[in-house]
């Protein structure tokens, strides 16, 4: 995976080797305009962590270290869980319980400390 990058414009992740199962644009906050992709067996982590795929700066208010993880499994559903995130995580709306993993459904948004992705 590649990280992304504040600014740029459309830019895309990719993991090869899988079919394209979902892209999340971003809606609003660091990232906003920029489209990820996730394929089956594909994971993507967002938080404050270098580790992270999807990595926010230090001082990023509202941003857990490990904030949430989004898998695509084997059947093409795409699965998200708040990693005990400190301000939780939200699918369109609905606060998810830390620790549990959600099916998330094309049309959905992801919000988070401000930030937001749209699911396609």
């Amino acid at each position: 995976f590649k990280s992304p990058t504040p600014g740029g414009s459309k830019d895309t992740f990719i993991k090869e080797g899988k079919r394209l199962a979902f892209r999340l644009k971003a809606l609003t906050g660091l990232y906003a305009g920029q489209i990820l992709e996730i394929r089956q067996g594909g994971t993507l982590s967002f938080g404050r962590d270098r580790q992270c795929t999807v990595c926010y700066p230090p001082a990023s208010p509202g941003v857990s270290r490990h904030h949430f993880t989004l898998r695509c499994d084997s059947q093409d559903f795409l699965l998200i869980r708040d990693e005990h995130s400190s301000y939780g995580t939200f699918v369109s709306g609905y606060r998810l319980q830390p620790g549990q993993w959600y099916k998330v459904e094309r049309g959905s948004t992801i919000g988070f400390a401000g930030e937001s992705y749209y699911v396609e």
